[in-house]
C-alpha cells in the first residue's frame, strides 16, 4: 500500500484515488477526477463475442462507479462499496452462468479452469464483504482495486481464449446460436 504524505495549503484539495492520496491545487482539477474513469472500455477489451462483450462491459462501469465513489470520500465509498459488491456478486453470478452454459454447449477445453477463475473471484468479494463488515480499513479502495486487476486480467487472458473458440467454431460455421441471444 503506498501513500503520498503532504502538508495541505490553503485552498488544497485531496483526494484517494484507490490506496494513493492525490493532491490538487483547485477546484477544477478535483472535479475533473469525477469525469475520470478508472478502467476505459475500448476495443482491447471486445473479443467479437456481444453476449459477453456487453456483460463485461457492464462490470467495467460497475468498477468505474466504485472508483468515483472512492474519490469522494470515506463516507460515499463505503455506502457505494455495500451497493457494489452486491450489485457485482449479482451480476457476476449472471455473467459466470452464462460464460460457464456457453462452455459446457460448446465443449470448451479449458473449462475447468475458467470455471476455478470465477469461484476464485467470487470467494475474494466475499472475503473482502466479510473485512468491510469487519470495519476493516480501506476495503472500498483495495476491492477497486482487485475489481480493476481481476476484470482486466481475465477479460484479457481467460476470455479472449474462450472467445477465440467461440469463433472459431462460428467461422466454421458450427455456431449462430450463442450470437443470436441478447443481453
Amino acid at each position: 500500500m503506498c501513500f503520498l504524505f503532504f502538508t495541505l495549503k490553503k485552498n488544497w484539495h485531496f483526494k484517494r484515488k484507490a490506496d494513493i492520496v492525490f493532491v490538487y491545487q483547485n477546484q477544477e482539477k478535483k472535479d475533473m477526477i469525477k469525469t475520470h474513469t478508472f478502467i476505459e472500455w475500448n476495443a482491447c477489451l471486445i473479443h467479437g463475442v456481444k453476449l459477453i462483450d456487453n456483460q463485461h462491459e457492464k462490470l467495467v462501469n460497475l468498477t468505474n462507479n466504485l472508483y468515483i465513489a472512492c474519490c469522494e470520500g470515506k463516507e460515499t465509498a463505503d455506502q457505494c462499496f455495500i451497493e457494489t459488491a452486491r450489485e457485482t456478486v449479482k451480476y457476476v453470478n449472471y455473467h459466470f452462468s452464462t460464460e460457464e452454459q456457453m462452455m459446457l454447449f460448446l465443449m470448451y477445453p479449458h473449462y475447468q479452469t475458467h470455471k476455478k477463475e470465477h469461484e476464485k473471484f467470487i470467494r475474494e468479494i466475499l472475503c473482502q464483504t466479510q473485512m468491510f463488515t469487519e470495519h476493516k480499513a480501506l476495503v472500498p479502495n483495495r476491492f477497486v482495486q482487485f475489481l480493476k486487476d481481476w476484470v482486466l486480467s481475465h477479460i484479457a487472458v481467460c476470455d479472449k481464449a474462450l472467445a477465440e473458440f467461440v469463433l472459431n467454431l462460428k467461422n466454421r460455421d458450427k455456431l449462430e446460436i450463442i450470437f443470436s441471444r441478447s443481453v
